[in-house]
């Protein structure tokens, strides 16, 4: 999913269908444009999002693409499946290549999901050095006493990965109701962790990640722009202010 990067004289060459020597006179010339400028850097570092024409031809223009969307219940976090919708089949309009998740949600789980066909920006969102927080609001079977607080804070080792989850943060909001903040997301890690503590989950909803919220969010100011209503299935394009949160 990450965005290749390679020599323009090579990139020219096989869209051109020429060899590398024809392909030195036209960037010596001005003939080959880059971004909306003229190069002639044989060497020149290109990649997929790069917009690219020789002799006023167009050989490549493509956009990068942010989005963020909430998820319902029964839609698998996947770009194809053979059973269930899949978060991409919510999408309508002309297929975007390359278009995936950034972060995933369970089959039974909701809320905000972000979509991109930008890798680099993909992987970094979801690289636990990163550390941008989640927040989801669960429903359990069980009340939920004082004393989960300090076991999510402490984390709690899994055999599977041979790992302990970094600190959560756990507040108790009703009797059965919490909020939690990850900065991670090990493998379906919300329900192992109340299944530790014998105490099942009902529900599942990521309202915020970062600074983005969805919907409002519990803690969110709903009159911020950054507070988006999203009915279930529906999503938009990120703006450049929202797009700015995830900037380091």
């Amino acid at each position: 999913m990450v965005a290749k990067r390679g020599r323009l004289d090579r990139f020219i060459s096989k869209a051109c269908q020429i060899s590398l020597r024809q392909v030195k006179p036209l960037l010596a010339q001005g003939q080959i444009c880059v971004d909306g400028q003229w190069v002639s850097d044989a060497a020149l570092q290109i990649d997929s999002f790069s917009t690219i024409s020789c002799q006023g031809q167009l050989l490549q223009e493509r956009q990068r693409v942010y989005r963020m969307l909430h998820k319902p219940v029964g839609v698998v976090s996947a770009t194809e499946d053979p059973i269930h919708r899949t978060v991409l089949d919510l999408i309508d309009g002309p297929a975007i290549p390359g278009l995936h998740l950034a972060g995933r949600l369970d089959l039974n789980s909701t809320g905000l999901m972000l979509l991109t066909n930008d890798g680099h920006w993909s992987k970094r969102l979801s690289a636990p050095e990163t550390k941008v927080a989640k927040h989801y609001r669960v429903g359990v079977t069980h009340p939920i006493t004082p004393d989960y607080i300090q076991a999510f804070a402490a984390g709690m080792y899994f055999e599977f990965e041979d790992s302990t989850t970094a600190p959560v943060i756990l507040t108790i909001v009703a009797d059965r109701v919490a909020d939690l903040v990850l900065t991670e997301g090990k493998y379906h890690q919300i329900k192992r962790m109340f299944g530790r503590m014998r105490n099942p989950v009902l529900s599942l909803h990521r309202f915020r990640i970062g600074g983005l919220y969805l919907n409002g969010g519990p803690d969110a100011d709903r009159t911020s722009p950054l507070a988006t209503d999203l009915a279930e299935g529906q999503w938009r394009d990120l703006t450049e202010s929202e797009l700015g949160l995830f900037v380091d």
